[in-house]
């Protein structure tokens, strides 16, 4: 994409290169290509005459696609699925009488969606693990610093800084427990046609109902997803859609009342905002460390799913029965931008000197997670499992039912701005 044309700041400015890439155009084609390949695979299992020769083919290109030569063809087929199918077939020209068989576009397109979706969820998980990492060290090391407690911000009684930090715990650990739930529950669209039946797919199987069941067995196990819809339209049902910008939603006020209580408590002189070396303090609204990056973003992803249930209300009678196209316009502007936004904060972790970085003598991430989540102790958490990889060793996985990276681009310092928001003075 040129740089003359416009792109969204919650991307640009705010999200992560972990999050960018996820919601990347080269990462949903190459998404869309390990979906073709799954289904020939299990096509080929089940007994379609695939050859070796086509599959090979297949693997072989599921991350070089050629978009421009996508775009040639987009412009002659005016549509984008059958363009990728084309530039794939012209890579792997072996596979071309197999690619999308009996599939419609909704194959590659929604179920790619759900997996880019999932996988975003995981990468919020991680982070969200590491912001309470973050709390539970710094509110044990407050636990006993006295402070003044507000009641419609007045002067009220004394607390402490920890018992504070409690608070914003809470509120995400009872967000952590939404994402899990979100992740259990999560299904794939699975192996439809275009109004929802499965007729092309038994018409290849000569009429086996069975086979075709377990065409679409195989190949949501293979995206890894363990259960699919029961039924669908040719979309999965778009209450997902809601659903996860709820969840979105809810971090995003947890994230923002954590940012609000840090200007307030500002103002009064009971913490100083931490500036950077070099910062232009005029600009920090814009391009400064500290709750305002918190605040901007969290406020616009509270609101989508306000804007998400009036799309929801109007499609019925927009979208005609089983096509429920008219989505893709108004999610494709929104999804991209949901999880971005809800993002913040990973770009500017990098600039964290070594000095500040966190995890280093921390606790277990099992024991961080149980203990910020004592208040909800007797609830069921998700899958999360309370597990015991330490911080310093995080390789890839952090929290194994969902696969969640505690996400630091190589390094252990992507606990967010925490540790720099939470740098408490004593009281004034």
């Amino acid at each position: 994409m040129s740089d003359e044309r416009w792109t969204s700041p919650l991307g640009t400015r705010y999200a992560s290169p972990a999050m960018q890439l996820l919601w990347g155009e080269p990462h949903r084609v190459g998404l869309w290509r390990r979906l073709w390949l799954a289904l020939a695979e299990a096509e080929r299992e089940l007994g379609l005459p695939i050859t070796d020769e086509a599959l090979a083919q297949m693997r072989a290109h599921l991350d070089d696609a050629d978009l421009a030569a996508a775009a040639r063809y987009e412009r002659r087929f005016r549509h984008d699925v059958m363009a990728h199918v084309h530039a794939f077939a012209d890579q792997a020209p072996a596979a071309r009488p197999f690619l999308h068989l009996g599939a419609t576009s909704a194959f590659v397109t929604d179920n790619a969606d759900l997996v880019v979706m999932r996988d975003g969820l995981r990468l919020l998980l991680g982070r969200v693990v590491a912001v309470l990492s973050a709390l539970e060290g710094f509110a044990g090391r407050t636990a006993h610093l006295p402070c003044l407690a507000y009641t419609h911000f007045q002067p009220a009684q004394l607390t402490t800084v920890g018992k504070r930090a409690t608070l914003w715990m809470q509120d995400f650990g009872l967000d952590v427990e939404e994402l899990c739930h979100r992740l259990d529950t999560l299904r794939f669209r699975g192996c439809q046609g275009a109004t929802g039946t499965q007729a092309s797919f038994l018409e290849l199987f000569g009429g086996d109902d069975a086979k075709v069941r377990e065409l679409e067995r195989r190949v949501t196990g293979k995206l890894g997803f363990r259960e699919q819809y029961a039924v669908t339209g040719q979309t999965y049902p778009r209450k997902a859609d809601s659903a996860v910008l709820d969840t979105l939603s809810g971090i995003a006020q947890s994230a923002a009342k954590m940012a609000g209580d840090l200007r307030l408590l500002q103002h009064e002189g009971e913490l100083l905002e931490p500036f950077e070396a070099e910062q232009i303090v005029g600009r920090s609204a814009r391009d400064g460390l500290g709750d305002r990056e918190a605040v901007a973003p969290d406020h616009l992803v509270e609101g989508l799913p306000v804007a998400a249930g009036r799309h929801a209300e109007h499609e019925p009678a927009l979208a005609g029965h089983e096509r429920h196209l008219l989505r893709d316009v108004p999610a494709d502007d929104v999804l991209p931008h949901l999880e971005p936004g809800r993002d913040v904060g990973g770009e500017h972790q990098d600039r964290v000197g070594a000095e500040k970085r966190l995890g280093q003598g921390e606790p277990p991430v099992g024991a961080v997670v149980e203990g910020a989540l004592e208040p909800l102790r007797g609830r069921r958490v998700g899958a999360v499992g309370l597990e015991r990889d330490h911080v310093s060793g995080q390789a890839g996985d952090a929290l194994r039912p969902h696969r969640v990276p505690l996400v630091g681009h190589g390094r252990r310092a992507d606990l967010l701005l925490l540790e720099r928001l939470l740098q408490f003075l004593p009281p004034l």
